[in-house]
């Protein structure tokens, strides 16, 4: 089997992203070809694979994670905090690191998963004629609703939000290595001690019903501790080198037998956390979370209208464009069956096809 054909997908899971670095990181020392091939991935997923594909080293992209957790934190309702934005920190990150040439090596390579707002639909992209084409591919992958910003991104001017909504695990075929930080039916991914004959699939992704999942769960919206994000790393690299270790007998027809992974199994990952960074005076948070509460009001409205400023040049454009969705799916939907307008005295009058 060649190995171009051969992909890898990173599954979506917000600030538990570094689980993937931890992935990546023992692919690279026990699997290098892996990084040759296609890249798939949602959300999250899709901002390491472009990272990987660029030849980005994975300790800034692991500094660059643990520094938005910490960012996320930091504040009195964590990312729920009216001042943090999200999406503008992610794209401020992306412009800053990615080179001029980017779209050009992600172009084949790299395969998003973005969920379509006007019909909900999945919709898969990998052909990019610019920077800014990649850019807004990525940010719309990563919208999260309501959590990352009232009003969508767009892509070649239609709206956009999360592959997970739609699609938040890509496979392409039997040659594709699934990674997701929930225990589940994938490739790559935690086992945990308790799991359950049964489970489920959210965002197409496969997860079995433990108490260890849950917690995953609100940390892909709220950031765990740095010490945590250490863990969740070194437990990427260690499910990695078992899959790896796996399919990397002889008698096994894998795409992986001839790469016998090394005996060490070390993670270099251990130096992500330093325990003076996470040790703060109790009296300093409470005085901070006080202060915190009661400023929240006026942080809101500060925000609030900093964010209605940037957005205001794009704002009637992106208005016409929302309604002309509105009026093209309801003249759709009204010639499949034609609203009838009953009047009290039970008498049809008329028919009216409305936006028409």
């Amino acid at each position: 089997m060649a190995d171009s054909q051969v992909s890898v997908s990173f599954a979506g899971c917000g600030f538990l992203g570094i689980y993937h670095v931890g992935v990546a990181r023992c692919m690279q020392e026990h699997a290098p070809h892996l990084f040759t091939g296609r890249f798939l991935g949602s959300s999250v997923g899709g901002l390491i694979a472009a990272s990987l594909i660029l030849g980005h080293p994975l300790s800034v992209i692991s500094d660059l994670m643990i520094d938005l957790s910490t960012q996320a934190r930091c504040r009195f309702l964590g990312p729920f905090h009216p001042s943090f934005n999200l999406s503008k920190i992610l794209k401020r990150i992306i412009k800053n690191s990615f080179p001029p040439n980017a779209y050009q090596l992600c172009s084949g390579r790299l395969h998003l998963s973005l969920t379509r707002l006007s019909d909900g639909s999945n919709v898969i992209v990998n052909q990019f004629d610019s920077n800014c084409e990649l850019i807004d591919a990525l940010m719309c992958s990563c919208h999260i609703p309501i959590f990352s910003g009232l009003v969508p991104p767009k892509y070649r001017r239609v709206f956009y939000v999360d592959g997970f909504l739609s699609d938040n695990l890509l496979e392409f075929d039997e040659n594709t290595i699934t990674v997701s930080p929930f225990c589940g039916s994938v490739d790559i991914c935690p086992r945990d001690f308790c799991e359950m004959p049964f489970g489920s699939f959210i965002g197409n992704t496969p997860m079995q019903f433990t108490l260890f999942n849950f917690s995953r769960l609100i940390n892909v919206v709220y950031p765990p501790s740095r010490r945590d994000l250490a863990s969740i790393a070194r437990q990427g690299y260690h499910d990695a080198h078992r899959f790896i270790l796996f399919y990397s007998s002889p008698s096994s027809p894998s795409f992986l037998c001839h790469y016998a992974p090394q005996s060490s199994c070390s993670c270099c990952v251990n130096a992500y956390y330093n325990p003076t960074q996470d040790r703060k005076s109790m009296i300093f948070n409470y005085s901070r979370i006080i202060s915190s509460f009661i400023l929240l009001p006026l942080e809101m409205i500060i925000s609030f209208v900093f964010r209605f400023i940037a957005y205001f040049p794009e704002f009637f454009g992106d208005l016409r464009l929302f309604f002309r969705i509105i009026y093209r799916q309801s003249k759709n939907g009204l010639k499949r069956s034609p609203k009838m307008i009953l009047y009290s005295n039970g008498d049809i009058l008329a028919t009216f096809k409305l936006f028409i």
